[in-house]
């Protein structure tokens, strides 16, 4: 009896110990998990959420994410003016501008620069966090041609290589193209992945101190 007291006095001493961690953890705005933008879509995995507006903390910033009708950080395009150059921007969270206020974005301020010059040129920002260049295509196939582009611009980042060759990405169900450049006839599914190791600031405290780790002392590998 004395060790089985002994026991569950010991598990109730570390439970309490990993919530004291969990929520003090929480109290770091870059340990906190950040508020979903983004809806399960059948056409790519995931897309934001129309019409919604989100406000998240990012590098001590408080920024929000207001995304318009089509599901897109950007103003609701107009019909195609006559004359008008316009150009659809494809990427990541880095296009999306995930670390920056709406208005300075590259894609934002490429427009800004442009019509400064006087030129007609309009540059609808369609960048979304963390899709590859084959969720990318796959919308401009389902979506993206509806704005009648006149220049695609493409972002990719280093792990878009990987990831294009995968079926999911961080436990959600995606498009993939075969090696002869079509789209697999696949019907993607929603799956949950908001677990609670997903969602716990201990985790994602040691993850962060891990990848600063790595980077610090590299494999004998590299």
């Amino acid at each position: 009896m004395k060790a089985l007291n002994v026991f569950l006095a010991l598990v109730v001493s570390v439970a309490m110990a990993v919530l004291t961690a969990e929520l003090g953890l929480r109290l770091v705005p870059a340990l906190r998990a950040q508020p979903s933008i983004n809806r399960f879509d059948p056409a790519t995995g995931w897309s934001m959420t129309p019409m919604t507006a989100s406000v998240r903390e990012v590098a001590g910033r408080k920024l929000e994410f207001a995304i318009n009708a089509q599901g897109l950080r950007d103003d609701e395009p107009p019909a195609k003016p006559a004359g008008t150059l316009r150009v659809v921007v494809l990427g990541d969270s880095f296009a999306l501008g995930y670390t920056v206020a709406r208005g300075e974005s590259f894609a934002d301020l490429l427009q800004q620069r442009w019509n400064a010059e006087g030129r007609a040129v309009e540059v609808i920002n369609a960048g979304t966090e963390g899709w590859s260049t084959d969720q990318e295509v796959a919308w401009l196939m389902a979506r993206g041609k509806d704005y009648a582009p006149d220049v695609v611009l493409v972002c990719p980042y280093e792990n878009d290589i990987y990831w294009c060759g995968e079926q999911r990405y961080n436990g959600k169900d995606k498009p993939r193209f075969a090696a002869d450049g079509t789209l697999e006839p696949r019907a993607l599914v929603e799956l949950r992945s908001d677990s609670l190791l997903k969602k716990s600031a201990i985790a994602r405290f040691l993850g962060l101190s891990l990848g600063a780790l790595l980077t610090r002392h590299p494999t004998a590998s590299e």
